[in-house]
């Protein structure tokens, strides 16, 4: 068993139910095809977002489910062609949770690279505290399994195992911040300074984490009034 699956499968309850978020890109590809090995009490969803090449991923979302032996479904959206990053997540995420029976858990595809793009996000918009903890590793009702394996190690494992996948095209278009921040900025960053800026930007998130916690823990009432005013933006202090 390699990292990869062991990453995924330490994350895993069998004796639980299990809807894998399938988009048709290499993230949750891989994430459908180990989980499928260790349990049969999966399903997958496609969420149809109505950009272009939706119909592609579709169709590879349909096939990988296919070689799985897996239930699954592709739900319609209300979303318009060229709809932000934020509109997209929002409406997958309500049609996502809708679906799901109060006995399944959610598993989406994020991995590394989506954290860390996430924190560069947040932090170049001026975001508080609280938005650099970037992407949770789970909440009540979802796990992120992959969120400690960078993208080019999937991408490396799909071509290894012969997963079919599908590059969603946008991803290559820098107009779009995060793609600007994972082509653009990111490699820059990494070729002046030595080290895996993923590492070093997660294990920084991971501080930030449990400072906030700490710090949560232990405010006081007027401590507690100045964050909330802070995360709001309601006032322009440090935060």
């Amino acid at each position: 068993t390699n990292k990869i699956e062991k990453d995924i499968i330490k994350n895993l309850d069998t004796s639980k139910n299990y809807v894998v978020a399938l988009s048709g890109g290499v993230d949750s590809a891989v994430l459908a095809t180990v989980v499928a090995k260790q349990t049969s009490n999966l399903r997958s969803i496609f969420v149809r977002h109505n950009q272009k090449h939706s119909k592609e991923l579709e169709e590879v979302a349909n096939k990988i489910a296919n070689n799985l032996k897996i239930n699954h479904k592709a739900l319609d959206s209300n979303l318009e062609e060229n709809s932000s990053e934020t509109k997209m997540r929002d409406a997958r995420y309500e049609i996502l949770y809708d679906e799901l029976d109060d006995n399944e858990i959610l598993l989406t595809g994020h991995t590394l690279s989506d954290k860390v793009e996430t924190f560069f996000i947040n932090l170049l918009r001026g975001t508080r505290v609280r938005g650099l903890k970037s992407i949770p590793k789970m909440t009540q009702r979802l796990k992120r399994p992959l969120l400690g394996i960078s993208k080019d190690s999937l991408i490396n494992y799909a071509k290894e195992n012969n997963i079919e996948y599908l590059d969603d095209v946008t991803n290559f278009d820098n107009k779009i911040i995060r793609n600007w921040i994972r082509n653009e900025l990111i490699p820059k960053v990494d070729e002046k300074f030595p080290g895996d800026i993923e590492e070093k930007i997660s294990s920084l998130i991971t501080e930030i984490a449990v400072s906030y916690t700490h710090l949560r823990a232990h405010e006081t009432p007027e401590h507690r009034v100045f964050r909330v005013m802070v995360e709001k933006k309601k006032w322009g202090g440090g935060g």
